[in-house]
């Protein structure tokens, strides 16, 4: 992962990017296999609505995703783990996978945050993302997929979708919430 507030010769690792990243930064994260291990990934810092964080991945050139999905994105993979963004994280141009009981990308409460051209994807019964109240989140142009019996969305907050496919698992998408609604 590469900032303009980075470590030694512009590189962070995973745990730098959990500790350091501040609001309006924007990581970036070099294409390549990321084993993340088995804990649950929360940062330290939160985004602001003006100044979100952004983990953006890229192939060779910093934001070159971002005009061509076909280039390769970074992968980031938990065991057992997940990730638990903190308000106003907006994550692209990743690949994320896990094997969680409970969910691959954990949106909890964190107000906020959004996924845009994202691959991600659970193989256990949990589901690859999830909300819980109070949250807010938006998904966009993103490919979620359970390749177990779980669910793959679950919405018990608010969440917007648009361009997204949902895939694999006993149930597509499980809604407890009235705040589901097209991005417009």
């Amino acid at each position: 992962t590469t900032n303009a507030n980075s470590g030694v010769n512009g590189a962070w690792t995973w745990a730098q990017v959990l500790s350091t990243a501040a609001a309006g930064q924007r990581v970036n994260a070099l294409k390549g296999s990321y084993s993340l291990g088995n804990g649950n990934d929360t940062p330290t810092n939160a985004g602001t609505a003006i100044a979100p964080i952004w983990l953006r991945g890229f192939d060779t050139t910093i934001g070159d995703i971002d005009t061509d999905n076909t280039l390769t994105k970074p992968s980031l993979a938990w065991g057992t783990g997940r990730f638990i963004p903190k308000n106003y994280w907006l994550l692209s141009n990743l690949d994320m996978s896990g094997a969680n009981t409970n969910a691959t990308f954990d949106a909890g409460a964190a107000l906020g945050s959004r996924v845009d051209r994202c691959r991600i994807a659970n193989s256990s019964t949990g589901y690859a993302v999830d909300t819980f109240a109070g949250g807010d989140l938006a998904i966009t142009r993103s490919w979620l997929n359970n390749t177990s019996t779980g669910t793959v969305l679950r919405a018990r907050a608010p969440v917007r979708l648009a361009g997204c496919t949902l895939k694999g698992g006993s149930t597509g998408l499980s809604i407890t919430t009235t705040s589901l609604v097209p991005v417009t």
